[in-house]
């Protein structure tokens, strides 16, 4: 699990690599939330995620996933709060 704080918020999620990454930093734990929450929000609908994402939009681990993500982006959007739009950007630093 790893807890971000930002600005009196807190998030706290389940975020693993493998174990020839190492310890991920916060800019990489940050980058892969805002990377899924950004996938959710610009998709059409579950079955443009899915594609994009190479997901077979008939599967329901995919929905489940989909669904995960939805909740995520919520909640990732709540912590940066009016600051997400910075943390987007692809020059941004954490």
């Amino acid at each position: 699990m790893v807890t971000l704080r930002y600005r009196g918020r807190q998030l706290t999620v389940p975020f693993y690599t493998g174990s020839l990454h190492g310890e991920p930093t916060v800019a990489d734990v940050v980058s892969c939330l805002i990377s899924d929450a950004e996938g959710v929000k610009n998709a059409r609908d579950f079955e443009d995620w899915a594609r994009d994402l190479g997901f077979d939009p008939d599967s329901r681990k995919a929905e489940r996933i989909w669904k995960v993500c939805i909740k995520l982006q919520a909640r990732i959007e709540r912590l940066l709060g009016e600051d997400y739009s910075r943390f987007v950007e692809p020059a941004q630093d954490y």
